[in-house]
């Protein structure tokens, strides 16, 4: 899955973020204190993935990204004006980019040299670290990111550590933990891995929760959009643009549509009919 086709992971990640003290210490040596303004208005609504008040008095704020577009370095800039005219003018200023995507980030600070301008802050690598840092703290938010970093990801010993922590809880509470590995398991892709992975009674949870289930939806779709492509390409079809985005675009019952039907099609134009007829 190329970083276009990621479903928006902001809301859940910001929702784990604001809740990690070792987050908060990794970037600024202080821990969380209370959560600042974040949505910024003025000609362009804009809203950074969070603000918040250290214990030491300073502001920390923090862009979560799975990639790195060029363009990075000046919305983080925009963010520091911002922060200072409407949170905080004065106070220790600490601001990094958390980055979450699959390949290893190329450098450790985010740089932007621009004439008598030269910026840079932080680039945290969350698979970079060490699970151990998160399985450390004594909260859920934090030990949960430990699936994010690559040598956690499918350590069974992880996924132990956190089904013990999900054990006792109850009702909402228990509901929220397990919502929250779903989040971060779909982000890496290990889903089915975890589930595999986890004792009998959460991974009854774990199936239930409606991340989990959406995660394996879309991994179906997207699999059986690759059959179709390989189907079509054996044939020496699927080759023009139209017909690709419109493969691209399907749902899983225009896939099938367009499955049973392809075997008497004989031109890129047929099947895209096809396809348009299964919306009807």
């Amino acid at each position: 899955m190329v970083e276009g086709e990621r479903r928006d992971f902001d809301g859940s990640l910001k929702g784990l973020a604001l809740e990690s003290d070792v987050l908060a210490r990794l970037f600024a040596g202080a821990d969380f204190g209370a959560l600042l303004p974040s949505e910024f208005n003025e000609v362009e609504n804009r809203r950074a993935d969070m603000v918040a008040r250290l214990s030491d008095g300073g502001v920390l704020h923090v862009e979560i990204q799975v990639d790195l577009p060029p363009a990075l370095g000046w919305r983080m800039v925009n963010y520091r004006r911002l922060i200072r005219r409407h949170v905080d003018g004065s106070a220790d200023l600490h601001q990094g980019v958390l980055y979450v995507g699959d390949a290893p980030a190329r450098a450790e600070r985010l740089v932007l040299e621009d004439g008598q301008l030269s910026y840079a802050v932080p680039l945290l690598d969350i698979g970079a670290l060490s699970p151990d840092i998160f399985l450390a703290s004594p909260r859920f938010d934090d030990a949960v990111l430990a699936v994010l970093t690559r040598a956690g990801g499918r350590d069974p010993s992880v996924v132990l550590n956190l089904a013990e922590r999900i054990m006792p809880l109850e009702g909402k509470a228990r509901a929220d933990a397990v919502s929250k590995l779903a989040v971060t398991a779909d982000l890496r892709r290990l889903s089915d891995w975890i589930l595999g992975a986890l004792p009998m009674p959460i991974a009854v949870d774990f199936e239930r929760n409606a991340f989990f289930r959406q995660a394996v939806e879309y991994g179906r779709v997207q699999m059986l959009r690759e059959v179709v492509r390989d189907s079509l390409s054996a044939r020496g079809l699927g080759k023009s643009p139209a017909l690709q985005d419109a493969i691209e675009a399907a749902d899983e019952g225009a896939l099938k549509h367009l499955m049973n039907g392809a075997a008497t099609a004989d031109s890129d134009e047929a099947l895209l009919a096809l396809l348009t007829q299964s919306r009807r």
